[in-house]
Formats: C-alpha cells, sequence, structure tokens
C-alpha cells in the first residue's frame, strides 16, 4: 500500500451536507493512512486549489494541521484540471510513486481539455486499466443516476474518480 493523495471539492455545489460528508470521507482514510503509517496529501479544489502534504504522518501535529486544513472552503465554480495535474505530477515524485489518487466530488464541472484529454490518454496507452462504476439511489421505487465511480490504473498507480 503506497501513498494516499485525496481532492476534496470545495466549490459551491458542495456548500452544506455534500461537502461535510466529503471531508468527514476525507478524515476517515486519513486516520486509516495514520494506523498504516501511509503518507498523504491533499488538495482542496474548486477554481483555484490548495494543497498540504502530509509525508510525515507520524508527527503529532498532521491530525491538528488537517483538520485546520479541512476549515477552508472556496465555494466557486469548479475546476477539476489543476488538480488532477497536481496529481499527476505528485505521483511522478519517487515518495508517491505506488500513490492512490481519491477525487470526492459531486462532479458538477466543466469539460476538460484537449490537451488534458490527450495526456490522460497517453497514460491509457502505457497499459493503463480503467474501471467505471455508476452509483445510483432507490427514491419511490425507482432508480436515480447520482454519480460515476472511475478507477483508472497505469504504472502502479491508481485514479479514483467519483
Amino acid at each position: 500500500k503506497g501513498p494516499a493523495i485525496i481532492c476534496i471539492d470545495t466549490s459551491g455545489s458542495m456548500n452544506g451536507e455534500p461537502e461535510d460528508i466529503a471531508k468527514s470521507l476525507s478524515l476517515f482514510i486519513l486516520l486509516e493512512c495514520i494506523k498504516e503509517k501511509r503518507s498523504g496529501y491533499i488538495i482542496s479544489v474548486s477554481i483555484s486549489i490548495e494543497c498540504l502534504d502530509l509525508t510525515n504522518i507520524g508527527d503529532k501535529g498532521v491530525l491538528n494541521k488537517f483538520i485546520d486544513f479541512l476549515g477552508n472552503s472556496f465555494h466557486g465554480g469548479t475546476d477539476f484540471e489543476p488538480c488532477l495535474n497536481h496529481a499527476l505530477e505528485i505521483l511522478e515524485n519517487k515518495s508517491f510513486k505506488k500513490a492512490d489518487v481519491l477525487v470526492i466530488s459531486d462532479f458538477y464541472v466543466g469539460d476538460f481539455s484537449n490537451d488534458f484529454l490527450q495526456k490522460m490518454m497517453k497514460k491509457k496507452l502505457k497499459k493503463q486499466r480503467s474501471h467505471v462504476q455508476n452509483i445510483f439511489e432507490k427514491k419511490d421505487n425507482q432508480y436515480t443516476h447520482i454519480g460515476t465511480l472511475f478507477r483508472i490504473e497505469w504504472e502502479n498507480k491508481t485514479l479514483w474518480v467519483w
């Protein structure tokens, strides 16, 4: 098991309960990382990104730094391209070679640029494996699509996108 890179959507559409759930989930994941002595890296995303490097996961102040970081919110639009580009850069770092990337979002986002899509296609050509899971909820005996979970693997790296 490698480090965890967690991207948390803090845009306007995530305001309130969705953002609270996303941050709670990321806190749970960080606590698991601390138990397993796995490094972490957190990216808060909206129209810009804020990052917190938790490479020294065993340090006493890590949990407090993370909780303070979770107090940040942008509540603007959502631009995932800088976030995902930064996550890909972090994956090139020697200490994050085997990291998993988890993106927690409602995915009310715009289109990705052609450059970014081409970059992802190059990863795919390097024997990248992808998995997609659609998530539904049942209301009044009808299923409504509420999201899609993508799992993309390449070169011993995993990118989860919700």
